[in-house]
């Protein structure tokens, strides 16, 4: 196949990235969202269609980590805006950087298939097919909802995260949220102003902060002239003595403890979720032995009777339009070069398809940059025998770090993998 275009597959935060990258590198493109508007689960969001945001959805991360480097949020815009603001900023940014032109909305991909000749034919829900040299996915990671079988003998409602638009259907019931990330401790404070009983089912400890830390959001403390003095283990240090100090010992709330260092995996991040336990509001509960018809029994042996579980437990990254293993391997695992380059399809490429300790864009920029740099031919690939020691390398890194889990080989360390893709 002779020139370059690009198929990019998504219009939310990272689709825009790689489009802003493309079109900046002059490569022809298009971006094709599946939605009516660009902007991704943030569009989505309060609207009541299902999907990953909810109603009082609004960023963990500070406006001006998550915005765009080459575009800063609006002055007027709070610190953590909800999601209606960072979708306009998201639909603005688009505008303003002449990126709708090239953005097909309501289009969704059947398929993406490559060639004999090495290109790839990309095939719409409209029946278009069309051929392009590459195909960038930044679908997202909030795709297919993972949800344990370990409802089962449940006779209540089971619901997921993807399920969860607001608290007014579950007034006066006793509802079980099921995770401890973000997302399921907003969904229970969330509930339990309505809620008859909102129990928290934590099974892993996570260290929680507060948005802001010192005065500053607490995605922004790694760039305070302090932490480079302190060093990441002195700095480490000094801000787990600062949490300790404000809200002591996690089991002193009924809680786990973390197993791990912070800032070694993810954090919950939430200024509310300890007082609400404290009000008596939120009661957490270790991790779940069994059910017997509404009844759920915990590994400490205690019981409780429920009307709704809500399992927030994450999302597995999902491509129904490739074939087998393009992206990931029979266990599941993520299997990328630098978590980018499919090595067994050349020309398949991915945005946005990691998860740092953070605001997730600038990374997503400095992916998107590489990867128009790949397409240019300013950035050369190593061979596939050294891509996959890369991969196997990364991955034995990431089961010593998080376990066996599959889907944690989504997550990067920011400031390495930044090192990484800068290099040339």
């Amino acid at each position: 196949m002779t020139g370059r275009s690009v198929c990019v597959i998504g219009a939310g935060l990272s689709g825009l990235a790689a489009a802003r990258a493309l079109h900046r590198a002059g490569v022809p493109f298009v971006c094709v969202e599946r939605e009516d508007e660009v902007g991704g689960m943030w569009a989505r969001a309060g609207t009541g269609r299902r999907g990953p945001g909810y109603a009082s959805l609004h960023l963990n991360t500070s406006k001006r980590l998550t915005g765009y480097s080459d575009t800063p949020m609006p002055d007027d815009y709070p610190t953590h805006p909800g999601h209606a603001r960072f979708a306009r900023y998201l639909r603005d940014y688009a505008k303003e950087h002449g990126l709708l032109d090239h953005v097909e909305t309501r289009t969704a991909v059947d398929s993406a298939r490559r060639d004999a000749d090495g290109g790839w034919t990309v095939v719409t829900g409209d029946g278009r097919s069309r051929r392009f040299s590459h195909v960038v996915v930044a679908s997202g990671l909030h795709q297919d909802p993972r949800v344990p079988d370990g409802h089962r003998g449940f006779t209540g409602e089971v619901l997921h995260t993807i399920d969860y638009h607001d608290s007014a259907p579950f007034a006066g019931k006793r509802v079980l949220v099921v995770g401890f990330g973000s997302s399921a401790v907003d969904v229970a404070g969330d509930l339990s102003r309505v809620a008859e009983t909102t129990l928290l089912s934590v099974r892993r400890g996570m260290h929680v902060t507060p948005k802001r830390l010192y005065g500053v959001p607490i995605d922004e403390i790694a760039d305070q002239p302090w932490y480079a003095e302190l060093g990441l283990a002195g700095a480490r240090a000094f801000i787990q003595r600062t949490l300790w100090t404000m809200h002591g010992n996690l089991t002193d709330y009924g809680l786990p403890e973390p197993d791990h260092e912070l800032f070694s995996a993810g954090l919950t991040i939430s200024d509310s979720i300890l007082s609400q336990i404290s009000h008596g509001l939120v009661t957490p509960r270790p991790g779940i032995a069994g059910f017997d018809g509404r009844r759920v029994t915990f590994t400490d042996g205690r019981t409780d009777e429920i009307d709704t579980v809500i399992w927030c437990t994450g999302y597995a990254p999902r491509f129904p339009f490739l074939t087998a293993r393009s992206a990931r391997d029979r266990a599941g695992r993520m299997r990328l070069y630098k978590r980018i380059v499919s090595v067994n399809q050349p020309g398949l490429m991915f945005a946005g398809m990691v998860r740092p300790v953070g605001a997730i864009t600038r990374i997503v920029e400095l992916q998107s940059r590489w990867i128009a740099g790949v397409i240019t031919g300013e950035v050369r690939l190593p061979s596939p025998a050294t891509m996959r020691r890369e991969i196997a390398g990364y991955l034995a890194g990431i089961a010593g770090q998080y376990g066996a889990d599959p889907y944690s080989t989504v997550h990067v360390d920011f400031a390495a993998y930044a090192r990484s893709l800068q290099a040339r």
